[in-house]
């Protein structure tokens, strides 16, 4: 076998054996299971169902199709990459920076319908770059997967406007105002100014660095470079959100694929600066990049040793993953101490206990969380929850 074969296949199986071991170490938190068990008009419901129906009832199964999606997403990111960078070390460049993006880290894990939203994006993206107006027979099937793609439907017409494609702008105006009728308005809430709130936000997508570079992509191929399908969806939604955003709390998770979409242009747009310009001026670009890799690269690492960073802070809440702990540790000490039926006090609890198999019940014995310290969960030394059983009586 190619070598070069063989150490990309090494690369990948390393890369999903890091995910599996960050997806084992998480519990669901309380928005996954209602996903899984309230949520049939989620368009994640009947996948992660047919998962655990082929691989059985844990949260291992579930995440492996946020995973299979989150390679499949990869997949195609690659072959769209191709369509804007030729050197194999910018595509290399840019698979690196894709796959260390904050936003991309947790969407490949946590069940949320953004991670298959950005699929069937790319899906799109790629398919309009490959047999462009051909690809468009996708869009009546989106119109009815998720509200999300109404920013697509919008960016299309915008696209098509640009161009002068007057009879496809007419059907993206439709599939906009038909998505609206479906779903109702993207833009909800009260009149109050989060515009300073969603830019820090929308930052995190990709780390500060990195989305100034973003916005200087925006801004400058606006300005005078081609303003291609990436460019436009990704400009529109941008714009989109930041004037929502003046008078109400957007929620970025809808905009996000359409951000981290422009990332193949940015690429493009740095290496050809970079190398237009002599060898003793390029010292700037390269200091920028480094910062931005680091930036990266700490996020990355703060999220696959996430338990590490209860011993850097004072108060466990305050952990940034705490929402995924707790319940699968939790319902292996209750069966440890033959508690599988239980009253359980809080109710966002319960659904999650539910999933790792202690039932709510009408049990002599109360569970909630308190200081008693009878049961006690640990991560080596480190306190991060205590829980109380004790009998009604009581």
């Amino acid at each position: 076998m190619n070598k070069k074969i063989l150490l990309r296949i090494s690369v990948v199986v390393l890369y999903i054996s890091l995910l599996v071991v960050l997806a084992d170490t998480l519990s669901l938190a309380y928005f996954e299971v209602d996903i899984y068990y309230n949520e049939q008009n989620s368009i994640l419901y009947y996948p992660l169902h047919l998962f655990t129906y082929l691989f059985g009832e844990n949260d291992l199964a579930l995440r492996a199709f946020m995973m299979f999606i989150h390679l499949m997403s990869l997949y195609l990111f690659f072959l769209i990459s191709r369509r804007y960078l030729v050197k194999e070390r910018d595509k290399l460049w840019n698979i690196i920076l894709f796959v260390l993006l904050p936003a991309i880290v947790s969407s490949a894990i946590i069940i949320h319908p953004s991670g298959v939203i950005l699929f069937l994006l790319l899906l799109f993206v790629y398919s309009y770059l490959k047999w462009q107006e051909k690809a468009l027979i996708l869009l009546p099937m989106y119109l009815f997967v998720d509200i999300s793609f109404s920013i697509l439907f919008l960016g299309l017409a915008f696209f098509f406007l640009l161009h002068k494609r007057w009879y496809f702008l007419g059907f993206m105006i439709v599939l906009f105002v038909s998505s609206v009728f479906l779903f109702g308005f993207i833009g909800k809430g009260s009149p109050v100014n989060h515009f300073t709130h969603t830019l820090g936000v929308a930052s995190l997508i990709f780390s500060p660095m990195l989305f100034i570079y973003y916005l200087y992509t925006l801004i400058r191929v606006g300005f005078k470079g081609d303003k291609d399908l990436i460019w436009t969806l990704s400009f529109v939604a941008f714009v989109f959100m930041t004037l929502l955003s003046i008078r109400q709390r957007t929620q970025i998770e809808h905009f996000a694929p359409y951000l981290i979409i422009l990332l193949p242009l940015m690429v493009k747009q740095f290496m050809h600066s970079y190398r237009i310009r002599i060898r003793s001026l390029r010292k700037n670009y390269k200091i920028l990049f480094v910062i931005a890799l680091t930036f990266l690269l700490i996020n990355s690492l703060s999220v696959y040793l996430n338990k590490y960073l209860y011993y850097l802070i004072e108060y466990p809440e305050d952990h940034f993953l705490y929402k995924h702990y707790v319940a699968k540790d939790l319902a292996e000490t209750l069966k440890a101490k033959d508690y599988e039926n239980i009253y359980i006090k809080d109710e966002y609890l319960r659904l999650r206990l539910k999933f790792y198999g202690i039932n709510h019940s009408n049990s002599e014995y109360i569970l909630e969380e308190g200081s008693c310290g009878n049961v006690t969960l640990r991560y080596n030394s480190i306190e991060i929850s205590s829980f109380c059983v004790t009998k009604k009586d009581n």
